[in-house]
């Protein structure tokens, strides 16, 4: 797909297979920790148990072994999300699909066989087919199709760290949600709070404070890192956290729910 959204829209997408290393935070998530390697070996016995010296081997001495259980994931992949997004939004947009932000949709109405777009430019758009991606904001889309999701919003906050001295190739993501990925120019992508019933913009200072506890908890080193950016976006959650994709009326999709999984379901 990398090669591809490369060819047709020239945007690279910065697909690297850098492996990961998941840890447990501790003791209780052993054990899940536990069933999913064994359900991932089962599928590829390159997937290893780590012990102590192996994730201080594998992370360079940098990432801090907290003693619990540890697995290793070689062919895990990672992409710069933010251009890929963008790389499907063309990709799209040259299949003759219109992309209009949620926030310029007043309404959707069912008009014969198609449908007809009420937007805040003013103007109406005609379509046979629509695909509501509004997140957490979908239900307000289809109320008039008296449709009932059970989509709310999480607020997540992330954090783009620079730290020059420090080498690490593997993601090293924790079992209680936490992530720092390694990107290209020294740079390590740290992650993600889950605030629910909040839809306030950017970061707040609990969500700073718990990146940073998690982060310096696992790679102390990263101490001295410099801040390039926090960011925060409102993620479409389920009660199950089970995504939403279904067919609403004939031609009236919703593709939703995804929570933490947009780009990996995508």
């Amino acid at each position: 797909l990398s090669d591809e959204l490369l060819e047709t829209t020239g945007i690279d997408i910065q697909y690297r297979e850098t492996g990961l290393i998941k840890m447990a935070d501790r003791s209780e998530n052993d054990e899940s920790l536990r069933k999913q390697f064994n359900f991932l070996n089962a599928h590829n016995n390159e997937v290893k148990l780590l012990d102590k010296s192996e994730v201080l081997q594998r992370g360079n001495q940098f990432i801090h072994p907290n003693g619990h259980l540890a697995m290793h994931i070689p062919d895990d992949g990672q992409v710069n999300a933010n251009k890929y997004t963008r790389a499907l939004t063309a990709a799209a947009s040259s299949n003759g699909v219109t992309r209009i932000g949620h926030t310029e949709v007043r309404s959707i109405h069912r008009t014969g066989q198609s449908y007809r777009l009420k937007t805040s430019r003013g103007d109406d758009i005609q379509a046979a087919k629509v695909i509501v991606t509004a997140g957490a904001w979908s239900q307000t889309l289809l109320e008039p199709f008296r449709v009932n999701s059970f989509v709310t919003g999480v607020k997540g906050e992330i954090m783009l760290l620079e730290q020059p001295d420090i080498q690490l190739e593997d993601t090293l993501f924790m079992t209680n949600g936490c992530y720092i990925i390694p990107k290209q120019k020294n740079r390590f992508l740290i992650g993600a709070t889950s605030l629910f019933n909040d839809f306030s913009a950017g970061m707040t200072q609990t969500g700073a404070q718990w990146l940073w506890m998690e982060t310096l908890k696992h790679i102390p080193v990263m101490e001295d890192a410099k801040v390039l950016m926090k960011s925060s976006g409102i993620r479409p959650y389920t009660p199950n956290e089970i995504p939403v994709m279904d067919e609403v009326q004939d031609g009236l999709f919703i593709v939703s729910g995804h929570y933490r999984n947009g780009i990996l379901l995508s």
